[in-house]
């Protein structure tokens, strides 16, 4: 068998086909880094959320701490002056 080159039409058709692939392609990728970036925001919010909980919490515990050395004293005081 002879080999035969391709027209002019089928190597415009070869073009086309491989310039969509690669328009494919190049969405493909576009997509997966939106989505890349839209996880790493919300896995940042998270952390944020997260972070500013546990503040939060280290804060609401030192504020009971305070209340109950505070209450422990003044019944302390109360006792030691003889007033109990």
């Amino acid at each position: 068998m002879t080999d035969v080159a391709p027209s002019c039409a089928d190597m415009t058709e070869m073009q086309e086909a491989l310039r969509d692939k690669d328009r494919r392609a190049q969405q493909q990728l576009d997509r997966s880094a939106e989505e890349r970036g839209r996880k790493m925001e919300v896995q940042k919010r998270k952390e944020q959320q997260r972070r500013a909980a546990a503040g939060e919490k280290r804060r609401q515990q030192k504020e009971a701490e305070k209340v109950r050395g505070h209450g422990v004293m003044t019944m302390h005081s109360l006792h030691v002056g003889g007033h109990l």
